[in-house]
Parts: structure tokens; C-alpha cells; sequence
């Protein structure tokens, strides 16, 4: 079957580093909600699996902007790219492993804000789950563009932006 995206992309928009760390806080809330065993808990890519099972990522707003990234080149930051966050939910197999990965304050014209998250694929047999996460996602982060696909590449929602 394979797991479900949602995904959602907006231009160039500055964000303040305390309200783009509150949003994601929000958005890994709002996913605890839907389903809290595969979406509740977020850890730090690692070495190994085992190794990243030790860097869980606790949601709470210290915690989550202690965790942003910035992007850069050579040691220096690009304040163009904005900032980044990734997280893998730790799941004990593959098929329901799921990344979030969000990137807010890109103020480039090459690059864009984006929200892409992977939700499990048992909800593609009923789109409720996938559509409350959809909405979420254009509540909190308010995106020119957001949908859900499927691990065929197909289209399954669209937001109502």
C-alpha cells in the first residue's frame, strides 16, 4: 500500500524564529492527536536506527528550536534558506516509519517554505485522518499550495486555500 504525504508549499515569506518553532510545536501536536502511536513521538536522525531512538525530540518549543537547522555553505549561514526541521517518528518497521521535515523563513525565489510530512498508508482507505492533517497543516502554516498523495504519486486531496 505505502504511506500517504501531506504536503505543503508557500513562497518567499519571512518568520520570526519564535513563531516558526511554535508552529512546528503545533503541527507535531495536532499529529499526536490523529494518531499518537505512530505520530506522537519524533527522534534525531542517527547512525543507526538504534542510535537514533536515543535522540528522541521532545515537542515542546525548547526542545524543537534547539533542533532547527540552518542551511549554509562553508560554516556561514544562507539567511535566504531560512530554517529546517527534521524528525523520523522511530517507528520499529519500515512501513510505518514516517519523516517530518519543515522549512519556514525561506525568503529565496529559488527555494520554497515547505511542510511535507509522511502519514500513515491505512489512511488512504478512509481520507478522514488524511484531511484532518491536511487542514492542520494549512491552519497552522496558512500555505499557497497543500495536498495529500499517495505512494503511487497520486493526487488523493487537495486543500481549500
Amino acid at each position: 500500500m505505502g504511506n500517504l504525504l501531506v504536503r505543503a508549499f508557500w513562497g518567499p515569506r519571512p518568520q520570526d524564529l519564535d513563531d516558526g518553532t511554535r508552529a512546528i510545536v503545533q503541527t507535531l501536536d495536532g499529529l499526536r492527536e490523529l494518531d499518537a502511536g505512530l505520530l506522537g513521538r519524533w527522534f534525531d536522525s542517527g547512525k543507526s536506527r538504534t542510535d537514533a531512538l536515543a535522540r528522541e525530540v521532545a515537542v515542546e518549543f525548547e526542545a524543537v528550536r534547539a533542533h532547527l537547522r540552518r542551511n549554509g555553505e562553508g560554516g556561514s549561514v544562507i539567511e535566504e534558506l531560512g530554517y529546517n526541521f527534521y524528525a523520523w517518528n522511530g517507528a520499529p518497521n519500515d512501513d510505518d516509519a514516517f519523516a517530518a521535515i519543515l522549512s519556514f523563513s525561506v525568503t529565496s525565489k529559488w527555494v520554497k517554505n515547505s511542510v511535507v510530512i509522511g502519514l500513515p498508508g491505512a489512511w488512504a482507505n478512509d481520507l478522514a485522518s488524511a484531511r484532518r492533517a491536511l487542514d492542520l497543516v494549512v491552519s497552522i502554516w496558512q500555505p499557497e499550495e497543500a495536498n495529500v498523495w499517495d505512494a503511487n504519486h497520486e493526487l488523493l486531496l487537495v486543500a481549500e486555500l
